[in-house]
């Protein structure tokens, strides 16, 4: 019986192999193992499931030749290696084939309130999430995020773990402005949170007021008035707001055209 899948990239956000490897392990009841711990924890049975190409050259030489257990079986996305095919157990997948991680009709959780964040991956933090749910329990989290030049999805994972002991919490990947008009109309609250504070430049904020949704935000020293006029400050707040401000935002390109272009 199989008591781990062992995988080389761990992250199923940026690779088809570990994302493919998580839904089975999910589904067979065991952990994910990162194939760098499987010499420091013993599992009688593991699934190394891999791409023998993405291995580096240094590994490739030395993995046929590990003490692995007896029950090790193999599970191939490429060509695999032949020494331990010879060794292990085999299967290859594009022989026996890996279904949809995608389940036609799996709805995203509903049962409640639904927030929605959108942002810079690296810029998200629980903790203001957790304040805000210590008001109003939500039924769902969605959040749409982007990668900053020089980052990458293993920054975002961390935090939707966590998010996850707060609520379901759904990612829903970089939405375009063409998919975010599809998101709006089911979302109940965006909450949007900022080092500093709501300043007038964040455009995830404006676009959310523009669609109609209240935002749940934290004020700064530097959140002009007119944001806080249709945006409501968390801090310092003791009960879920039973009215929120209304937009549209009051930036607009015409106001910075005005500003820019003035003489």
């Amino acid at each position: 019986m199989i008591d781990a899948v062992v995988t080389y990239h761990t992250n199923p956000l940026t690779c088809g192999v570990a994302r493919a490897n998580t839904e089975l392990a999910r589904r067979l009841g065991v952990p994910v193992v990162p194939l760098a711990a499987l010499q420091h924890v013993r599992y009688t049975h593991p699934l190394v499931s891999l791409k023998w190409s993405e291995l580096p050259p240094s590994l490739q030489m030395v993995l046929p030749y590990w003490m692995l257990p007896v029950g090790t079986r193999f599970l191939w996305h490429d060509q695999g290696c032949p020494v331990l095919a010879q060794r292990f157990p085999t299967w290859y997948a594009h022989q026996i084939g890996i279904p949809a991680t995608v389940e036609p009709g799996r709805q995203i959780p509903d049962h409640g309130v639904r927030w929605f964040s959108m942002g810079m991956a690296h810029k998200l933090t629980w903790e203001h999430y957790a304040h805000a749910a210590g008001l109003e329990k939500p039924g769902s989290i969605w959040l749409s995020a982007w990668l900053h030049e020089g980052t990458s999805w293993d920054t975002m994972q961390p935090t939707i773990d966590r998010l996850h002991k707060i609520a379901p919490t759904t990612f829903l990947g970089s939405l375009t402005d063409a998919a975010l008009a599809w998101i709006w109309p089911e979302v109940d609250v965006v909450l949007a949170f900022f080092a500093g504070g709501l300043q007038a430049n964040h455009t995830s904020v404006h676009a959310a007021l523009d669609a109609g949704k209240p935002v749940l935000t934290n004020w700064g020293p530097h959140t002009p008035d007119d944001l806080k006029a249709c945006t409501v400050d968390m801090v310092g707040l003791s009960t879920w707001p039973k009215h929120w401000p209304e937009g549209p935002s009051p930036y607009t390109w015409e106001r910075l055209l005005e500003v820019l272009c003035a003489s």
